[in-house]
């Protein structure tokens, strides 16, 4: 599967970045899965779990409202907080 790169970003700065196959977001309308070469798209996020794919591998984090920017296979997500979320 092909990937594309991501980037949480608080206002903190930067809580993860990286590498992934799949992205899943909360949305006002929701769960939103993004694969590469997803066409370009502004949305909103909600609080809530975001599910990180890579390989074999699933990373879940936490976050508050925040909007999502993707464009040129990168997404870009500016949240008010992220945490990991406990196992």
């Amino acid at each position: 599967m092909k990937a594309f790169t991501y980037q949480i970003a608080t206002p903190e700065g930067t809580f993860a970045s990286g590498v992934c196959e799949l992205l899943v977001i909360p949305t006002s309308k929701g769960e939103t899965g993004i694969l590469a070469d997803h066409e370009p798209l502004l949305s909103d996020i909600v609080p809530g779990e975001i599910r990180i794919t890579r390989g074999e591998q699933t990373t879940h984090c936490l976050v508050g409202a925040g909007y999502l920017e993707l464009a040129m296979n990168s997404a870009t997500l500016l949240v008010d907080e992220a945490t990991a979320k406990p196992s």
